[in-house]
């Protein structure tokens, strides 16, 4: 995450903080070759491009087993002085490692918005255990699920109809 000022630049590197006001920082910054540590990435996020962009990155990273939500927490106090802390401390709150694709936390994030509480990856049984399926999300209360997916996973020999809705 790269945050500019007129002033300054600061750079997160694989957990320090360096900060510096002239060109010589970048270089050594380059030379490190250091990989971004992944949750700091989808904080940048939200800083940077807002709350839905940061959740999207948050679910991602926590996914894929890359960050853990006491990483994010643990970094929220470190950027605790960041124009964007709001935002990121409201991504990182609704974050959830379940959501398997952008539009998985997306619609989640609109159905919450709508005062609904998915359930992700639900598994759905008959009465006496048998397998029916496992769904994107349900909403208990109406008793609704959502399967969620985009055109991608529908294309090729083994694929099911695409709507357009």
């Amino acid at each position: 995450m790269v945050a500019a000022t007129r002033e300054r630049v600061t750079v997160f590197i694989a957990g320090s903080l360096l900060s510096s006001a002239g060109s010589n920082h970048r270089q050594s910054t380059l030379e490190r070759h250091r990989p971004m540590v992944p949750v700091l990435a989808a904080l940048g996020v939200a800083e940077s491009s807002g709350f839905v962009a940061g959740v999207v990155a948050l679910d991602a990273a926590l996914h894929s087993h890359q960050a853990t939500l006491s990483e994010a927490r643990d970094w929220l106090t470190v950027l605790a002085r960041r124009p964007g802390k709001t935002t990121m401390r409201s991504a990182v709150a609704a974050a959830n490692a379940l959501s398997e694709s952008v539009l998985e936390s997306q619609t989640r994030l609109v159905l919450i918005a709508l005062g609904y509480q998915p359930r992700l990856q639900v598994t759905l049984r008959t009465s006496d255990g048998g397998f029916v399926a496992r769904v994107d999300m349900l909403i208990d209360d109406l008793g609704v699920v959502f399967e969620v997916d985009g055109r991608v996973k529908y294309h090729g020999p083994n694929s099911t109809e695409v709507f357009d809705l």
